[in-house]
């Protein structure tokens, strides 16, 4: 497994792991219509600007992506850490999470944020993070999440 910064050619596949992801691993924590609405806007468009303005980063061993990562290095913010649901528990997303931490530092950031979903708080549990405050997030459309607001101390 390499993790590499992801190229406009990798974005149809992106989008396909954040998709069934979130299908799997976050349906027991919210409704049908919730996931709907979160994925339908998952298209390789979507992700053009982060390619741009932010670390996004993917795991791939070959051609298959394993997972995806998003810095905002404009906020000391992680915006996603998503593993294909088949790769799940196997380090994937730790070594995401750990690049994603390296990077933010490099740019001298002594904090990060980062807004869980409620099925992955135990994985930023693991990794040092510190549960914040609730919070929710909207989707185009209108619909609310509700997610986890959580912080760590680097360095």
């Amino acid at each position: 497994m390499i993790i590499r910064k992801t190229r406009p050619g990798d974005l149809g596949l992106v989008a396909a792991v954040h998709a069934r992801s979130i299908a799997e691993s976050c349906s027991g924590h919210y409704t049908p219509a919730q996931i709907r609405a979160w994925t339908g806007v998952l298209q390789p468009a979507v992700y053009e600007s982060a390619i741009k303005d932010k670390h996004f980063i993917v795991a791939c061993d070959g051609d298959a992506i394993l997972g995806l990562g998003i810095l905002d290095l404009g906020h000391p913010e992680i915006n996603a850490v998503y593993v294909d649901p088949d790769r799940a528990g196997q380090g994937v997303g730790g070594r995401i999470l750990s690049e994603l931490e390296e990077t933010a530092e490099k740019h001298g950031f002594t904090q990060l944020t980062v807004f869980s979903t409620l099925n992955a708080r135990h994985f930023y549990l693991k990794h040092g993070y510190r549960t914040h405050k609730p919070a929710t997030h909207s989707l185009p459309g209108g619909l609310e999440l509700e997610c986890i607001e959580m912080h760590k101390r680097l360095g």
